[in-house]
């Protein structure tokens, strides 16, 4: 699978997620150029990631860091 993800890296949350097949990789590129591109015109400084991905637990497990609060960060961490 292939996440379309938009991240607000102030508040620490994903704004939006968006799963894909891996066939439809290129899709999902326009997805995120066109997401990227909205961002930039409004000054919305969101960060805009394409990552693969057996499944969401997986993705979680992978890229942590989009998913977890801050303490929990600082916990595993430590």
């Amino acid at each position: 699978m292939i996440y379309l993800l938009e991240y607000d890296r102030q508040r620490g949350l994903v704004v939006q997620m968006q799963a894909f097949e891996a066939a439809d990789v290129l899709l999902a590129d326009d997805q995120r150029l066109a997401l990227e591109v909205s961002n930039l015109a409004s000054s919305i400084g969101h960060e805009v990631v394409l990552l693969e991905a057996r499944d969401t637990e997986s993705l979680k497990r992978t890229h942590r860091r989009y998913f977890a609060g801050i303490q929990e960060l600082i916990r595993l961490a430590a």
